[in-house]
């Protein structure tokens, strides 16, 4: 992952915005990867129900590939090549963003 972003999102989860489960953004708060979302500018759209990245109105719970490629991002669901968890099931089994942003910051060049 690019260094400079990674710690540009670990500054951001650290700033405990409102976090939310189960997909990027629901109007309210953000999972991890939503606030990395954020960090690079994209905006989300409400599509029914959902709310979209702008840059893919068809996903609301994985990272958009645009951003997967801007991050440098290995997978979608942020999972290190060496770590059976991804960022999702972090995010999802409720760890706080605090928790999350140290093992970014720990394990960048992982992910």
């Amino acid at each position: 992952m690019n260094h400079d972003i990674a710690m540009r999102w670990v500054a951001d989860l650290r700033t405990n915005p409102p976090q939310c489960t189960g997909m990027l953004h629901d109007g309210a708060g953000y999972c991890c990867l939503g606030r990395l979302c954020v960090v690079l500018g994209v905006e989300f759209l409400r599509h029914g129900e959902l709310y979209v990245p702008e840059s893919d109105p068809y996903e609301s719970e994985l990272l958009p590939e645009d951003v997967k490629q801007e991050s440098g991002l290995r997978t979608r669901d942020g999972r290190s090549w060496n770590n059976s968890n991804s960022l999702v099931e972090m995010n999802d089994s409720h760890m706080t963003f605090r928790e999350i942003a140290d093992f970014i910051e720990q394990h960048w060049q992982e992910l």
